[in-house]
């Protein structure tokens, strides 16, 4: 997804479909591509909300939310500092898996 979708979407999908936070693909879950992609606060709230432990998750290559969040050339600050209150440990992790 380049250009995230909105959040009503994303609470539809999830309301029609709540199993959809838990399912990983290429990247790894959706609040993997959602940070990784630069998705708003709302998106990132909505998808950690629907799946609280999906903000200690790894990807496939070992990357936390946060991390990938990290990556963006303009990181949105409200999605990292609200990242960081929801696993403050996040800043401590190393990439894991080559």
């Amino acid at each position: 997804i380049k250009c995230p979708p909105p959040v009503d979407f994303v609470q539809m999908l999830i309301k029609y479909s709540p199993e959809t936070v838990k399912m990983k693909s290429n990247i790894g879950l959706p609040i993997h591509r959602a940070c990784y992609n630069g998705a708003p606060i709302e998106v990132i709230k909505v998808l950690v909300d629907s799946f609280p432990e999906s903000v200690a998750v790894t990807t496939y290559c070992g990357y936390l939310p946060l991390q990938l969040a990290c990556t963006r050339k303009e990181p949105c600050l409200e999605v990292l500092n609200f990242l960081i209150e929801r696993s403050p440990d996040g800043i401590y992790k190393k990439q894991t898996t080559v």
